[in-house]
């Protein structure tokens, strides 16, 4: 088979998939969902079949975009009814509060989106409103994303104006209590400054969704996204650089 920038493709389930998939196991996720699925309502999670996540409908009906460039397509969420649900219990047993990585490539629908006013979470991890960590793009700026972490009622943020991308961009957010650093990143590079002080995280996940804060949904995500994963550790920003190249 053909690859993708000289990465050789493999077949995997009757789809072809390029290389891309394997220097994102190489990292060590805990959780990793790339979305590449054309039908069904099961999101497949490559490190563990328990961690499966499930589509809030038969993905077929989704409208099918072209993916960050790995030779897959990905699923276009409409910013109203699309979300995909990956709270389980081994995601439960697996996610670590403390030391962690959400990471995920995105990429709006339109330029519009920037700017309706309207809050969007591509990524979203919650025990309560008091422990949570999430991505998003938010309501009160246009042309902004956000990046949260509070753990113990302690609340740490980044958010970055002056963003109108409506390419596939990789973001990811960082965290470490031992560290004591919340970090986000977008387009390959650290986005605002270090955040310190970080509080105790407490308590078992019980909402983890993507392109939703719930998978009613809330806060909808619309456009594309591609690659979720999760990992019990901060990744490096040489780490994520290197997972930002296709």
């Amino acid at each position: 088979m053909h690859g993708i920038g000289g990465v050789p493709l493999v077949s995997m389930g009757g789809a072809v998939h390029g290389g891309y998939f394997a220097k994102v196991l190489a990292t060590g996720p805990i959780a990793y969902w790339p979305l590449w699925e054309a039908s069904g309502t099961t999101a497949r999670c490559l490190v563990n079949p328990a961690q499966n996540g499930t589509y809030s409908s038969d993905v077929s009906t989704w409208p099918v975009g072209t993916g960050m460039g790995d030779g897959n397509t990905a699923p276009q969420l409409d910013g109203a009814n699309d979300s995909v649900n990956v709270l389980t219990a081994a995601l439960i047993a697996a996610f670590n509060g403390s030391e962690g990585t959400l990471f995920q490539w995105i990429k709006v629908a339109n330029a519009g989106v920037w700017t309706d006013v309207t809050r969007r979470d591509p990524f979203f991890v919650q025990v309560d409103g008091n422990n949570f960590c999430m991505m998003q793009k938010v309501s009160w700026a246009n042309n902004r994303l956000g990046w949260y972490y509070t753990a113990g009622a302690v609340a740490e943020s980044v958010t970055t104006a002056g963003l109108f991308s409506t390419d596939w961009v990789p973001i990811a957010l960082t965290w470490s209590k031992t560290a004591d650093e919340m970090k986000a990143y977008w387009a390959g590079a650290q986005s605002g400054v270090t955040q310190t002080i970080l509080g105790n995280w407490a308590g078992n996940v019980g909402a983890a969704v993507l392109g939703a804060t719930s998978a009613a949904p809330v806060n909808p995500w619309q456009g594309g996204l591609a690659h979720c994963a999760v990992w019990s550790r901060a990744l490096s920003l040489t780490e994520y650089q290197a997972l930002s190249i296709v």
